[in-house]
């Protein structure tokens, strides 16, 4: 007879069943927090509603530095631009130095005014005054342009303004020079563009504070970086690719005067001016679309449409 086999047996573990919950009543799990807090300490945490000011300049020395993220030579812009929207660059600095407040600043805002300038020194270009040229002065800047829902016209005047010839003086007698010319052009403007040869600096005063922006390359310490350095293209005025546009806050003219004076080439026999660059008027702009029919028609004349010959 043959060997009958064993029959296996297996013993499965019993099937879970679980029963269904609607969505609404099932526990929800807690999120863990954002923040704990330290052991000892009982105090209720609260969201603080205060805004944020002052919170990306930096000190260095005796000033506070706010950087852009790149200068007026950086590649994104147009080459024949390069290093030449100097004037209209100061002029836009001094729009926004109006219209916001200094310590709301931030490194997006040097950024919008060299934006802002690179379009407003192409359409200076297209002006009677502009054509032909290359490098744009402060007289000739247009002097109107549309900022959002707002149109600007700006008070660019040279005769108005300061200025003086170094002779071959020393860095001491520069300075004075320097001094004496800012302090008697804020006593007449709140704003203005500090030019010398072809560097133009916006300079102005807010809230007791001197403020001065540069939109040429410096380095992270707010040092004017020298031509030659951060090189990625040539321009034709000396001035390279890199860097960051400069904002500087100065409680004291002598701190505004040492930022002048290494911002700039002193070289004998130059001649400096301080232009005035004040905002004249703004102009809202009403883009609203009508709501009715009739407010389109309204002031209009009358349409007469042809008669048919009989």
């Amino acid at each position: 007879m043959p060997k009958q086999r064993q029959k296996v047996v297996i013993n499965y573990p019993p099937v879970p069943t679980k029963k269904w919950i609607p969505p609404d009543k099932r526990p929800k799990k807690k999120p863990e927090p954002v923040y704990v807090k330290p052991k000892g300490i009982t105090q209720k945490l609260k969201i603080s509603s205060l805004k944020k000011i002052w919170h990306q300049y930096a000190i260095v020395g005796k000033t506070a530095i706010l950087l852009g993220h790149y200068c007026q030579t950086h590649k994104k812009f147009h080459a024949k631009n390069l290093g030449h929207q100097g004037a209209c660059n100061c002029a836009m600095a001094c729009t926004f130095a109006y219209l916001h407040k200094m310590a709301d600043w931030t490194r997006s805002y040097i950024d919008e005014i060299l934006d802002r300038g690179d379009e407003l020194y192409e359409k200076s270009l297209q002006q009677p005054a502009g054509l032909c040229r290359v490098h744009i002065p402060p007289e000739l800047v247009c002097n109107n342009f549309y900022f959002n829902r707002s149109k600007i016209t700006l008070s660019i005047d040279e005769k108005p303004g300061v200025g003086e010839t170094l002779g071959a003086v020393s860095e001491q007698k520069a300075k004075e020079i320097f001094t004496n010319a800012v302090e008697s052009f804020f006593k007449l403007y709140p704003s203005g563009i500090f030019c010398m040869e072809c560097k133009c600096i916006a300079v102005w005063i807010q809230d007791s504070a001197f403020y001065l922006f540069d939109p040429t390359q410096h380095d992270e310490e707010g040092r004017l970086v020298e031509s030659g350095h951060w090189m990625s293209g040539p321009c034709s005025c000396g001035q390279v690719d890199g860097g960051f546009a400069l904002v500087c806050r100065c409680r004291v003219v002598k701190d505004l005067i040492d930022k002048i004076f290494d911002n700039v080439t002193v070289k004998p026999n130059t001649s400096f001016k301080i232009v005035q660059c004040v905002v004249q008027r703004i102009v809202n702009i009403n883009i609203e679309p009508p709501e009715t029919f009739e407010e389109v028609i309204q002031g209009e004349a009358p349409v007469v449409l042809p008669q048919k010959k009989r």
